[in-house]
């Protein structure tokens, strides 16, 4: 029968730290990515360059590095279909939906990454969803949605806190209305690694940052120095009454698409970086 220890063995085994010789583990992943040098991490296992452990639950499929113009056409096409038929408003907020579905695959291996906003002018228009299917995509997993506090710094430091504490890959700020700026926010999505007094005591705590962080709102306005660090995506259904999508529906097939849509992530970074 299995059984947790005493809490006396996990603490004497925690304070040994660096003496135990273990291997560094930054994350674990569930597709294969493009490390920061232009190779991909296909192969299951332990990762020694990027410090992840790539945990697979289907086989590992043969991703290239250098794809031609047609596997890199089909692999945006395998990627792009649960995403069709939302109503963007222009080819630049399709632009940022695809840098935020790349940037959920990749940022792990990602020092800093910008935040990524999806906004409409009315509820109803399948925002939440997007942001849901950017996790499901980069982590197989819906993300916690935090609900928008407005103009409450202190409780906006304890989220982040709280969200790299627990190893949160995904942070997901849901329903913002207005104006919205946080220095806080703005500090952690340029920072490796990010710092702060813990709440209610007198000691600072670092944690690294490869948090994926997306917000959503109604015609809300990034201010400070927010505008720099956010990427939106603007979707319009062009109607009072948007047409009610099937959550359920969607989401399953992001979730269907999940294992194919890693490797086509990866292939279509790879197209990018290599001129494709």
């Amino acid at each position: 029968m299995l059984e947790n220890p005493p809490v006396e063995v996990a603490a004497s085994i925690l304070a040994l730290r660096g003496r135990r010789g273990l291997k560094r583990l930054d994350a674990i992943i569930s597709a294969p990515l493009m490390r920061r040098d232009g190779t991909i991490l296909v192969d299951p296992g332990y990762d020694a360059h990027t410090r992840l452990l790539l945990d697979m639950t289907e086989p590992a499929q043969n991703v290239p590095e250098r794809p031609s113009p047609e596997q890199l056409e089909a692999a945006f096409n395998r990627l792009w279909e649960p995403f069709e038929a939302f109503p963007f408003v222009g080819p630049v907020d399709r632009a940022v939906m695809l840098c935020a579905l790349i940037t959920g695959i990749e940022r792990p291996v990602l020092t800093t990454s910008p935040a990524f906003a999806f906004d409409a002018p009315r509820q109803g228009t399948g925002k939440t969803l997007l942001a849901e299917c950017v996790s499901i995509l980069a982590t197989g997993e819906r993300p916690n949605a935090w609900p928008h506090v407005d103009r409450n710094e202190e409780e906006t430091r304890k989220r982040l806190l709280t969200s790299l504490r627990s190893s949160a890959r995904v942070l997901l700020w849901d329903n913002i209305t207005g104006t919205f700026d946080s220095p806080s926010l703005a500090a952690m999505l340029t920072s490796d690694v990010y710092t702060d007094r813990v709440l209610g005591v007198s000691s600072a705590e670092a944690y690294p940052n490869r948090l994926l962080t997306l917000l959503t709102g109604n015609n809300f306005t990034p201010s400070g120095e927010l505008p720099r660090r956010v990427m939106t995506c603007r979707l319009d259904a062009r109607s009072e009454r948007p047409p009610t999508r099937s959550r359920p529906g969607i989401a399953r097939s992001a979730t269907n698409a999940a294992p194919g849509s890693g490797p086509a992530c990866t292939s279509s970074t790879g197209g990018a970086v290599h001129g494709r």
